[in-house]
């Protein structure tokens, strides 16, 4: 196990200080004594305390091996204590992956097991042959129990306490991972692993072959930011604009969507809203049986690609998204390995990435981009962060606000990843090959909250600072047709949902007419934004406590345009009615008379009151 991880990640172990170095040695001896008391007791050659032994020998050998094998040739990283209160699977995802992925799975699971069944009954047939000695026949009696106690002392005290999460060897960080979500069953103090329910693998309804047909020649790529709220983002070109300044300058001529928002603040929901196109509130089995966007593209011949710099390890992301058809598939713990289960990898280096990658894509193609370094706690450039130092010089003196410093952070992100987002774009408008015909889409997949409402993040609420997304489109002239441009261009300031996303997706890649997807079409509630988007008078729910990702905080209501029904838990209601337009910031309840048409919506389905 030691030479397989020293070989794997010779330089990020090169890394750990001398603290973790002996804690990885410690556990690495443990983990030896474990492994060769159970090989001894499975290679006795008599008594049924062996099959026992042989049995749970190859077992191990399955999960704790061979799953660690996989998530390593997967994601460049093993599966770990924290990773098992992050809400991520240990079990293998043995449908997709022996599907998608043969050899690669079976060369990580069948050979350990392999091994675990062939070694012991080799010793046990061709060992020494001499008779054993009485402290030999005890030790073969004690091994089994004393490789239980040694796996056990593993699984409960072996998580790293130096260096980083994945200081010891992958074996026993399984172990830890194992040990660590029995013990957060027990003490029910982790969230994610008390959740209801969590994204798991998909099981997608096969599309026919289709022939794509759009009204221009063009490529596609999707960019979906994280945790971007509208206040602090500039959809349309602004002068005025202070935060994403450089793509305000890349993208003049973008068409800007300033009254777009997410039907949750949650990134799963709004990822499985935008790339299937079903809405939230769609049962379990309807959300992971849908295609994505990626296996329409498939269908259609369109070479495609997903880029993201998260950590898919978070929240089963990956489980959910393995066995796509796509050319491309790159995470961001293959870009960093310790990238954070918040922040991810450096945007910039995923950006840099996919240019690098669409190189190779056939023409036409569909690219997917997700960055995540506007995530809570919001990754800045120390040397370019101009709100950060403003904000410092402003407060010297006075009372420490930290609302305001965390704004200033979260501002700076933006400007850090909007720095990088420019650079992408303009390197990509630059290229001869396919700068020229290439349409870029930018959304967020939700907003966020910085102490407005006395939290920090998002997925607490159904406020508009969590809902409220910027959304753009560029498209070099030429890429469009002159009904789609002045139809985007009449959308500016209409009432929009995330929704919308998906139908205006397959209507670029020139799908969304297909015959062939008419019933898929059939379950999407949205419309294409080349083609009106959905009608304002559209009542849609929105949530963050759904099948596909489950709530800790209930929280729900219904929009209709820019009249909102809402209300959480916490807050122990009654409902609240807003108008988004006249009043932004949301300080005046206009009662629930007047929104008391959405109110059977909001309560339909089971759902009921928050409180």
């Amino acid at each position: 196990m030691v030479a397989v991880d020293v070989a794997r990640r010779r330089a990020q172990l090169a890394e750990l200080t001398r603290e973790a170095l002996v804690g990885y040695g410690a556990r690495a001896a443990i983990g030896t004594m474990a492994w060769g008391l159970l090989v001894v007791a499975a290679a006795r050659r008599d008594g049924s305390v062996r099959w026992l032994a042989r049995a749970l020998l190859a077992t191990l050998a399955l999960f704790v091996v061979g799953t660690q094998s996989y998530t390593w040739h997967r994601y460049a990283t093993y599966l770990n204590a924290r990773v098992a209160l992050m809400g991520s699977s240990l079990v293998p995802n043995f449908h997709h992956a022996l599907w998608s992925q043969r050899l690669a799975m079976a060369l990580a699971l069948g050979v350990p097991v392999a091994v675990a069944i062939a070694f012991p009954i080799a010793l046990a047939r061709f060992g020494n042959a001499r008779a054993a000695s009485r402290a030999t026949r005890a030790l073969e009696v004690a091994a089994l129990p004393l490789a239980l106690i040694a796996f056990a002392a593993l699984a409960w005290r072996g998580v790293p306490t130096a260096g980083w999460d994945n200081g010891a060897p992958p074996d026993v960080l399984y172990l830890t991972a194992v040990g660590a979500r029995v013990e957060s069953r027990r003490t029910h103090a982790d969230v994610m692993t008390e959740l209801a329910y969590l994204p798991e693998s998909r099981d997608p309804l096969p599309v026919s072959k289709l022939t794509p047909a759009p009204s221009r020649p063009r490529n596609v790529v999707l960019v979906v930011n994280e945790s971007v709220r509208a206040k602090d983002y500039a959809s349309a070109f602004d002068p005025a604009c202070t935060t994403n300044v450089f793509t305000n300058d890349a993208a003049p001529k973008r068409y800007g969507f300033r009254q777009m928002r997410a039907v949750d603040s949650t990134t799963a929901i709004s990822i499985a809203v935008m790339w299937s196109g079903l809405a939230a509130t769609e049962e379990r089995r309807a959300l992971h049986r849908a295609p994505l966007v990626w296996e329409y593209a498939h269908a259609a011949s369109i070479d495609s690609g997903y880029w993201t710099s998260q950590n898919l390890l978070f929240a089963n992301a990956g489980r959910w998204l393995d066995g796509m058809p796509v050319s491309r598939f790159v995470t961001g713990t293959e870009i960093e390995p310790y990238a954070s289960y918040q922040c991810g990898a450096d945007d910039a280096k995923v950006l840099e990435l996919a240019l690098a990658d669409t190189v190779e894509l056939h023409e036409p193609y569909f690219a997917v981009v997700q960055l995540s370094n506007t995530h809570f706690p919001y990754w800045i450039d120390d040397d370019d962060a101009p709100f950060t130092a403003a904000g410092k010089i402003a407060r010297a003196g006075l009372a420490h606000d930290e609302n305001a410093e965390l704004w200033d952070r979260y501002r700076d992100a933006i400007r850090r990843q909007d720095k990088h987002l420019a650079r992408f774009l303009g390197s990509l408008r630059a290229r001869e090959r396919d700068g020229a015909r290439t349409v870029v889409v930018f959304v967020s997949d939700h907003g966020e909250q910085l102490g407005e409402y006395k939290e920090i993040g998002h997925a607490n609420s159904m406020h508009d600072v969590e809902l409220h997304v910027p959304m753009w489109i560029d498209a070099p002239p030429g890429t469009l047709a002159p009904r789609e441009e002045a139809s985007l261009r009449a959308l500016e300031s209409t009432p929009l949902t995330i929704l919308d996303v998906m139908p205006t997706l397959l209507d670029l890649l020139g799908v969304w007419d297909a015959p062939e997807i008419a019933g898929f079409r059939a379950r999407m509630p949205g419309a294409s934004l080349l083609r009106g988007g959905s009608p304002p008078s559209r009542a849609v729910v929105i949530t963050n406590c759904t099948e596909i990702f489950a709530c800790a905080t209930k929280n729900w209501g219904a929009l209709r345009g820019l009249r909102k029904l809402a209300t959480t838990q916490d807050e122990g209601g009654p409902w609240r009615c807003h108008d988004l337009g006249s009043d932004p910031d949301e300080q005046r309840d206009l009662g629930e008379a007047a929104c008391a048409d959405l109110r059977e919506l909001a309560e339909s389905g089971g759902r009921g009151k928050p409180w």
